[in-house]
């Protein structure tokens, strides 16, 4: 007989029938239901382990942005709240080893004076002074009312590490005012008390403020002097100076440009 009427070969090319009857229809819908069953749990099955899959992947990628932004956020706070300034843009920075065994030797700005080392800090401090817009102090927070105006439009400005650098060079003059200062008055010996007060405390609160962590040690000065002289192999961010000096040296206001004065007959100072 044929397969059609309920009977299959048990081996194909055998000559003897195995008398297999046809599943009725009861059989038929146990056997779906069965296999709808196992179907429903396997889809339940997977829908589960895509949904558990997708919470760790979840929960990783929220644990990760916490460490990387725990990392990242003491870098971010130094420009949280910062002040807008004109050259903000143009910065760039670099890891640096501050050479900080050479306590006692001089380098091109430190030492007595020299034509050389006078020469150095000139163009050092040269684009002190820049004029800003309008917009540019407004947007820094700089107040105008009362602010030194250009004779011919615009504010005199500077950025704060060159009045720094100013605050340094003073101090310096003064450390060595036998060369610099040769005939001082007491007049201008009580200025210069006043101005490089001022200056030291400038520089107290900038030093404060960036609060340098670097780790220092000390090794003895000389093998006959008990002294310790400071040391470390420390890397430090810093602004490239560069990135500064070009900037500055772009929009620098000559020295003695005509100003505005309210107390100037003519308004210019």
């Amino acid at each position: 007989m044929s397969s059609s009427e309920g009977y299959t070969l048990l081996y194909e090319g055998d000559d003897q029938a195995s008398s297999v009857v046809s599943p009725n229809n009861e059989q038929c819908e146990a056997l779906c239901r069965k296999r709808c069953k196992k179907a429903r749990h396997y889809v339940a099955w997977r829908t589960t382990c895509y949904i558990v899959a997708g919470l760790l992947s979840t929960l990783l990628v929220i644990s990760f942005s916490v460490v990387i932004y725990s990392r990242m956020d003491p870098y971010l706070s130094l420009h949280r709240g910062r002040s807008w300034s004109p050259a903000i843009d143009v910065l760039d920075y670099e890891l640096v080893q501050i050479d900080r065994l050479g306590t006692y030797r001089h380098s091109t700005y430190a030492g007595p004076p020299s034509p050389e080392q006078d020469e150095a800090w000139d163009k050092l401090v040269r684009p002190s002074f820049f004029r800003a817009s309008r917009e540019e102090m407004e947007r820094a927070g700089e107040s105008t009312d009362d602010a030194v105006k250009i004779a011919d439009g615009g504010y005199v400005t500077e950025l704060g590490v060159y009045h720094e650098l100013h605050c340094i060079r003073h101090l310096r003059f003064y450390l060595y005012r036998d060369h610099y200062y040769p005939n001082l008055t007491s007049s201008q010996q009580e200025y210069l008390y006043v101005h490089l007060d001022h200056c030291l405390e400038s520089l107290r609160k900038v030093v404060m403020c960036h609060g340098n962590s670097a780790l220092y040690s000390f090794k003895w000065h000389g093998d006959n002097e008990p002294r310790a002289a400071v040391k470390s192999n420390a890397r430090s961010v810093c602004v490239k100076w560069d990135s500064i000096e070009s900037w500055s040296y772009s929009r620098t206001l000559p020295y003695n440009y005509p100003l505005r004065w309210s107390g100037s007959p003519d308004g210019l100072a």
